[in-house]
């Protein structure tokens, strides 16, 4: 009857361990994502960073907000720069 228990012990720290890590690096993907996504779409550097910590910080609500407001296409929207003369 030992050596069963001892066959069917299970070491639900080091599965917990491991479930935090891999939901964390799975978030960090999800992270880089919405930058690389957000830099393209909208051709800035600054409103990908944004996003990306938006996301990183605020999870799930912020990439819904994200995904909602991002442009369909990546040449939807466009910011021009235009001096005031």
């Amino acid at each position: 009857m030992d050596a069963l228990n001892t066959v069917l012990a299970i070491d639900f720290q080091k599965i917990f361990i491991f479930v935090v890590i891999y939901l964390g690096v799975l978030w960090l993907l999800i992270c880089f994502w919405v930058y690389n996504d957000a830099k393209k779409r909208y051709k800035s550097m600054q409103l990908g960073v944004i996003f990306f910590l938006l996301v990183l910080f605020l999870n799930f609500p912020a990439l819904i907000f994200y995904l909602i407001v991002r442009p369909e296409a990546e040449d939807e929207h466009v910011f021009y720069m235009h001096s005031e003369e």
